[in-house]
C-alpha cells in the first residue's frame, strides 16, 4: 500500500522569487536607492564636519580677508564657500557613490591636499606670486620672507572626522534595510 503526498504552497510566488533575474532587479532598485541617500548623508556630514571647525590653527597665510569687511576668518574654506561648495556626491552605479570633493585637475587634488596636508617647496615664481597678494591686498597677506623655503598645509580631516559617530553604521543600517526590502517583495 502507498500513500500519495502533496505538499502545497504558492509555487508561482516562490518560483518568481527564485528567478535571478527578478532578483537582481529588485535588489539594483532598492540598493541603489539607499546608495544614493547614502551619498547625500555622507556629502552633509562632510559639510557639517567643516562647517564645525576643522582647525589646525589657522593663521597668517591661512587666514583669509572679507572682502570690504576689514574682517579676518578662522574658517576661509566656509565663509568663502570654495570648500564647502566643492563637496559632491556623484553615484558611481547601484551599490558604490562617491561622496567628497572630485578631483579638479591631473597635476594637483586639492581636496587630498586639504584633508591630508603638505609641505610645499617655495619657488621663485611663487615668492613673485606671495608680493603680488601682498600688494593687491594691501598687505593682507605678506610676502614670503626670504628664510621661508616650504609652506606647510597644515592637514584639516575633514572626511575622516564625519565618519566618526554613528554615521558608519547608519550607512551600513541603510544598506541592510534595502537588502531586507528586496527579500520581501521577493517572497510576495
Amino acid at each position: 500500500m502507498a500513500e500519495f503526498i502533496r505538499l502545497t504552497g504558492p509555487w508561482k510566488a516562490l518560483q518568481a522569487g527564485l528567478n535571478p533575474a527578478k532578483f537582481k532587479a529588485n535588489m539594483e532598485r532598492n540598493v541603489g536607492r539607499a546608495t544614493r541617500q547614502n551619498a547625500l548623508v555622507v556629502q552633509k556630514e562632510i559639510q557639517a564636519t567643516i562647517k564645525g571647525g576643522v582647525n589646525p590653527g589657522i593663521t597668517g597665510l591661512s587666514q583669509m580677508h572679507h572682502k570690504g569687511s576689514g574682517k579676518s576668518s578662522d574658517k576661509p574654506l566656509v565663509d568663502e564657500g570654495s570648500l564647502w561648495m566643492n563637496v559632491n556626491t556623484r553615484v558611481v552605479s547601484w551599490r558604490e557613490a562617491f561622496a567628497g570633493i572630485i578631483k579638479g585637475s591631473e597635476q594637483y587634488d586639492i581636496g587630498v591636499t586639504l584633508h591630508e596636508g603638505a609641505s610645499i617647496q617655495v619657488t621663485d615664481r611663487m615668492r613673485a606670486y606671495f608680493r603680488y597678494l601682498a600688494h593687491e591686498t594691501g598687505g593682507v597677506i605678506k610676502p614670503l620672507l626670504d628664510s621661508t623655503t616650504v609652506i606647510v598645509i597644515p592637514p584639516r580631516p575633514f572626511i575622516k572626522l564625519a565618519y566618526t559617530g554613528s554615521v558608519s553604521k547608519d550607512l551600513q543600517n541603510r544598506w541592510k534595510m534595502a537588502m531586507q526590502m528586496t527579500m520581501r517583495e521577493i517572497a510576495r
